[in-house]
């Protein structure tokens, strides 16, 4: 697929001989790709040398193995990267082997569709995964770059001429004879980077992949159907495409770039990053700065920065929730429904936002302790431990019984309270038989209430959940603390700080949430489509749905290169 070449920038002397017909190349200094597209993801490497991933992770290829990297290539639904050692590591899809790499040494790599390839400190190519269109078969020599897409690789050899292997659909294996200095594999089609630095394409044309630009160039980054070039005025220049990335105007100021399926993403010498195209595929990154507080609604989330801020990503009914939203006041505590959003402020009182068809953006006076948000009402504990609720009560959910809680739990159809005693009271619910324990004996300390199901943690760190599905399903240990999500997943914090996920019932869930990402976190919010957690670090790390951009946030504020 394919990948960016930054950082140091390649600088290359073509010397011209009189009576010779070929050029001769000499390359001054090395380079590394430093970001990479592939086909619904991003991947990229900071000046720290770690690696940021963004987009869709339903086979984990967005959470890279924590380490220090050179460079970095992300296919279809897997990516690999090269470590400071010059070892190699694959991670995410692998059903074809793509992801079990081989031991050894490399200076260079490659992830395609389901296949990778990299050459070694020797300059021979080695290849693992799929090989039904050969093309984990590469040629024998020694070569000095190369790039593996979907069902074919192509590679430079030390002649500066190109040789491809594998799929020969549009005669993308059949690259022109000339001298190149660098080549790059798109979808079904691919392009090299000639000596005199302008630009050869070959393969399909359906989408115009083929009408390259005239002039000079330093880097050509072919795509599924979009290519892009940066010329020596660092201007970036697309052409070809599909949808939502046919036309970008020209970028100024770039430093490399990367194309994936239908999105491609620039780094700027600013250290900005300028990203384009759907944001089913990857286009931004993931949301930073430092958060106390994360909460999940169905299709977008909201956190609490150290300073009260809330800033919300995603998306509503009616538009995209990036950036800074929420009450317009420092804040306490923040819970997101399916298309609003409450928080308790430093005053104690509550301040709501969003849709209010129910009457859930309008929130009682009063002060408050906790607060709690459903799929379309919310709850919150006085100061005199009264639960009061406001918003959706067509089963009861915001009719709170009398009595003195410490805590409370909304879900989407029924809302659970912990009381000052320790044990559980719920209300509500279109099943009560189901959502609903009245036998509840122990003495707990958290509860969480989602669709149909239910869960707490009592006093000695255990597990307790109810509603279908619910015995068979919750995981074994001692926790820290349970989110019940609107759409039949949970996750846990366990002893050690690490994330445990499932669904409650047999029917799956297409946005994936059990995948949940490795490390150490603090909090974890399970929403309808999406899941999110703070690290120990205090950054936002979610999971899920990329649909809704719900993995994504604004662009990373980390320096690269």
């Amino acid at each position: 697929m394919s990948y960016l070449k930054s950082g140091s920038l390649v600088l290359y002397v073509v010397f011209l001989f009189v009576g010779c017909s070929d050029d001769v190349l000499v390359q001054i200094e090395p380079n590394y790709e430093k970001i990479s597209g592939g086909s619904s993801h991003t991947c990229m490497i900071n000046l720290d040398s770690n690696l940021e991933c963004w987009g869709t992770n339903y086979y984990g290829e967005s959470t890279p193995p924590i380490g220090q990297y050179k460079s970095v290539s992300a296919g279809s639904s897997h990516t690999c990267a090269l470590r400071s050692n010059n070892s190699v590591v694959c991670w995410g899809r692998n059903d074809e082997g793509q992801t079990q790499t081989p031991p050894g040494t490399f200076k260079k790599l490659s992830a395609g569709g389901n296949h990778s390839c990299a050459i070694r400190m020797s300059g021979e190519i080695e290849c693992w995964g799929a090989n039904d269109e050969g093309q984990s078969s590469p040629r024998n020599g020694i070569f000095i770059d190369i790039s593996a897409s979907r069902g074919y690789t192509c590679a430079l050899n030390v002649d500066h001429e190109i040789e491809c292997w594998g799929a020969e659909e549009y005669d993308v294996t059949r690259p022109p004879h000339s001298h190149f200095i660098s080549v790059n594999t798109g979808y079904r089609h691919a392009c090299g980077l000639k000596v005199d630095n302008t630009i050869d394409c070959w393969g399909a044309d359906n989408r115009w992949q083929l009408t390259q630009p005239s002039g000079r160039y330093k880097e050509v980054i072919a795509g599924t159907h979009q290519t892009c070039a940066l010329d020596f005025d660092n201007v970036l220049q697309c052409w070809g495409g599909l949808g939502a990335v046919d036309e970008i105007p020209p970028l100024k100021d770039v430093a490399g770039v990367a194309v994936g399926g239908l999105h491609g993403c620039a780094l700027r010498y600013n250290d900005d990053v300028a990203c384009w195209g759907s944001i089913l595929h990857g286009r931004k990154a993931p949301i930073k700065g430092s958060f106390v507080r994360v909460s999940s609604g169905f299709t977008h989330s909201c956190g609490l920065t150290t300073e009260g801020n809330t800033k919300c990503f995603g998306k509503t009914i009616n538009s995209e929730a990036d950036g800074e939203q929420g009450p317009g006041s420092k804040a306490l505590e923040i819970g997101v429904g399916d298309d609003f959003g409450c928080a308790l402020l430093r005053d104690k009182s509550i301040r709501c936002w969003g849709d209010n068809s129910f009457g859930q953006s309008a929130p009682p006076m009063g002060q408050f302790n906790t607060l709690n948000v459903g799929e379309a009402h919310a709850c919150a504990v006085r100061d005199d431990g009264i639960v009061a609720c406001w918003g959706g009560n067509r089963f009861g959910q915001s009719s709170a019984p009398s009595g003195n809680f410490k805590d409370v739990s909304a879900g989407s159809a029924h809302t659970c309270g912990l009381t000052h005693d320790d044990t559980i009271e719920c209300w509500g619910a279109f099943d009560e038989d189901i959502v609903v324990d009245s036998n509840m004996a122990r003495n707990y300390v958290s509860v969480s209430a989602g669709l149909r199901n239910t869960c707490a943690i009592d006093t000695d760190s255990a597990l307790e959940c109810w509603g279908p599905g619910s015995a068979d399903t919750r995981p074994n240990g001692l926790f820290k603390s349970v989110s019940v999500g609107s759409n039949g997943d949970a996750c846990v914090i366990d002893e050690n700080n690490s994330l445990q996920c499932w669904r409650f019932w047999s029917s799956p869930n297409p946005f994936d949430i059990i995948n949940a990402p490795k490390g150490s976190f603090r909090s974890v919010s399970v929403g309808g489509t999406n899941a999110c957690a703070i690290r120990d670090d205090e950054e936002i790390v979610c999971w899920g749905s990329s649909s809704y951009n719900l993995d994504q946030g604004d662009y990373p504020t980390s320096k690269f290169f």
